[in-house]
């Protein structure tokens, strides 16, 4: 009876860590603009050096605007949308 007292609050830890992403929504236009900011990260990459600073540049936007998409992605997994506030409001009532 002890390991089930013990055992059980991890379980339920663990178990409002993961839900968010088992729920999760599919974002296949956000997963896509990060793979083409890493097709143009590794191009940049390969470029000649002599840009006048403005390859370092863009490399640096594309890890700032990769960073903005993650950030906008994790946002929506785990905020509601309007839709989804009106239908828990209807169900309530």
């Amino acid at each position: 009876m002890k390991n089930v007292r013990t055992i059980l609050p991890a379980v339920a830890l663990a178990g409002c860590l993961l839900t968010p992403r088992l729920f999760a929504e599919k974002q296949p236009h956000m997963e896509a603009a990060i793979q083409h900011m890493r097709q143009a990260q590794a191009e940049l990459e390969k470029a000649s050096h002599d840009k006048g600073g403005h390859r370092v540049k863009a490399m640096e936007h594309l890890k700032a605007a990769m960073a903005e998409t993650q950030a906008g992605m994790q946002y929506d997994n785990t905020h509601e949308s309007k839709a989804e506030e009106q239908m828990e409001k209807k169900h309530k009532h």
